[in-house]
């Protein structure tokens, strides 16, 4: 916190810096210098999605190489081959060189063609152990291929919890009616919702509709927090209640006239706030009956009014206007970021699609599985590829011109900006200064040529 003015400080510098750099850029000399080879944009997206930093990735040129890689060619160096050849698609790809865009669909509809199965078969098909051990499968194939993706930020915590949701809920399915049980309609419920959110999150690279994607996951994530709070707050009073009544019942007053509070506490919150404790006992044992000279029983109706109150105003006011702001703050930030988040989002798709399989799951499941072994064992598998002396040396020079290139167009807009008065007597003193220093040079040089 004591260094965070200058962390933002230079946060702001970096986009800055990155953005001018990537507008001034060529894209031969990026290609030339390998700022966009393998490695380098799964890096470059990764760390936009950790740091909340989009400048880089929402850049002409990184879209213009992230639409080349989605319909074309996987590979990001035949991708800006072609790029600069002006070459927008290969007409000879086949089913083995499908573009990441076609396995991304695919997915898409295999997971319409699982919520689909899944819907007849609890309709018509419930008791089938053949039909749900299918199910089972296709769900497997989905949550493997989900692990197995690379971390550059398209695939959250959130949504690897909801692919082993489904993958659980359809084993105790399969458990249930392998053994001639009813079949738990709940859990079918639950899966049938996470599966058509796993196709929600399908759509969020469509262009017309992804921004709108965007907005709505980001409000279920304020309404995720919102249930964090809302939990802790109902566990705060209902234990701060269950201590209170303990060994105490309790009796609904809110239709009995007990004097103006009753008509006030009905028009300002409703009749279900009053209760009132049923104990008839003349003993004093709490701290405000003794304190007050009162019985227990009205210190319980008074202590537990209070708490009730408190209840009212921090749960139904305080945190439902908490949310409505969060909301609101929520919109706004995703309304005024929402083309270079959508941007991100893309790119990140872009990198997942294209080391998906060729065939749709479940026939990709032994694919993905050894896709899911090479990340758990080696790790990422972007790696760099070894360069030559002389590439190495090309690379160099063209990441120094594309410095220069950056350099003079920051000199540039320095020099366009408004002069301000300070600046013009700095100049004026400046120049006064060096005039002196010139009289005394020039008076030094004639005597000592006297």
């Amino acid at each position: 916190p004591m260094i965070a003015k200058d962390c933002r400080a230079a946060k702001g510098w970096f986009e800055k810096f990155c953005e001018d750099f990537m507008a001034s850029a060529p894209m031969a000399l990026l290609h030339q210098g390998k700022l966009f080879d393998d490695g380098s944009i799964a890096f470059m997206v990764r760390k936009a999605a950790e740091i909340n930093s989009n400048c880089v990735v929402a850049s002409n040129a990184f879209q213009e190489l992230m639409e080349q890689i989605w319909s074309s060619d996987p590979d990001p160096e035949k991708a800006m081959r072609n790029l600069l050849a002006g070459d927008r698609g290969s007409a000879d790809r086949g089913l083995a060189r499908s573009s990441p865009m076609t396995r991304h669909y695919l997915g898409l509809v295999s997971c319409a063609g699982l919520a689909a199965t899944q819907l007849y078969v609890s309709s018509s098909q419930r008791e089938s152990a053949a039909l749900w051990s299918v199910i089972l499968l296709w769900s497997s194939s989905f949550t493997v291929q989900t692990l197995a993706a690379p971390s550059v930020g398209y695939f959250t915590a959130s949504d690897i919890v909801v692919s082993v949701v489904i993958v659980l809920s359809h084993t105790y399915i399969l458990r249930q009616v392998s053994r001639g049980k009813e079949l738990p309609r709940d859990l079918d419920s639950v899966s049938s919702l996470c599966l058509f959110a796993n196709l929600l999150k399908g759509l969020i690279v469509e262009p017309h509709i992804g921004p709108l994607v965007m907005l709505v996951l980001g409000i279920v994530n304020d309404i995720q927090q919102y249930i964090y709070l809302l939990f802790f707050f109902a566990a705060c009073f209902f234990c701060s209640l269950r201590a209170l009544f303990h060994d105490s019942a309790g009796a609904f007053i809110g239709e009995a006239w007990h004097g103006p509070q009753t008509l006030l506490v009905n028009a300002v919150w409703g009749p279900q706030l009053l209760w009132a404790s049923i104990e008839r006992s003349s003993a004093k044992t709490l701290f405000v009956g003794r304190l007050a000279r009162i019985t227990d029983e009205t210190a319980i109706n008074i202590v537990s009014c209070l708490i009730v109150l408190l209840a009212v105003f921090a749960i139904p006011i305080l945190l439902l206007n908490l949310l409505i702001a969060r909301m609101a703050a929520s919109y706004s930030d995703t309304m005024a970021n929402v083309d270079s988040e959508f941007k991100r989002v893309f790119a990140s798709c872009v990198l997942v699609a294209r080391e998906l399989p060729c065939m749709p799951a479940p026939l990709s499941l032994p694919w993905d599985m050894v896709r899911l072994g090479r990340k758990v064992t080696v790790g990422s598998s972007h790696r760099a590829r070894s360069s030559g002396t002389a590439e190495v040396a090309r690379g160099q020079l063209a990441i120094s011109q594309l410095v220069g290139l950056w350099d003079a167009k920051a000199s540039l807009q320095h020099l366009k900006r408004v002069v301000t008065v300070d600046q013009v007597q700095r100049l004026h003193v400046q120049s006064e200064g060096l005039q002196e220093k010139v009289n005394l040079l020039y008076n030094a040089l004639a005597n000592s040529s006297d």
